[in-house]
């Protein structure tokens, strides 16, 4: 099979699932992406999502899978990020700031779920993947290589 008739399916439309679904684009392949949850960037939805998700902590592992797209990701990513250049500790009642690198390095606190619609935008903008919203995965049969999904 050739990577232009290569396809795949992709059950989970959160960072992980988009980030692959870009990664397997960009390499020629047809991507079927399937999300339970409606499209979260409607405006709709992400009031129902408010809340919900917490920031996440992006560090140099991060950033390098978001470069690796060639998309400028990652550079998007850091114009709204906030560096944390050392955590918190408790010990013995006493709280004490505890630095994450003895080289000034630091990890990056990024939204959740901007960073989750920003990847959907450059997934959809891609003429072989399209995404499924509202999709429940109900079984996989390997064999046969079969999705049964129940919409809605």
């Amino acid at each position: 099979m050739s990577k232009q008739n290569a396809s795949v399916a992709i059950v989970g439309g959160g960072l992980v699932g988009t980030l692959n679904a870009i990664y397997f684009a960009q390499r020629g392949w047809n991507v079927a992406l399937f999300e339970l949850r409606p499209d979260m960037r409607l405006p709709e939805n992400k009031a129902k999502e408010r809340g919900k998700s917490i920031n996440l902590a992006l560090s140099e592992r991060g950033l390098s899978a978001l470069r690796a797209t060639d998309l400028g990701l990652d550079k998007t990513c850091l114009d709204a990020a906030v560096p944390m250049h050392a955590r918190m500790v408790h010990v013995d009642g006493k709280q004490m700031s505890q630095a994450y690198s003895v080289h000034g390095e630091h990890i990056n606190a990024v939204d959740r779920a901007r960073l989750n619609d920003l990847l959907l935008d450059a997934a959809e903008k891609m003429e072989n993947v399209t995404i499924y919203f509202e999709h429940r995965l109900l079984m996989i049969d390997f064999d046969k290589n079969m999705l049964m999904l129940e919409t809605g």
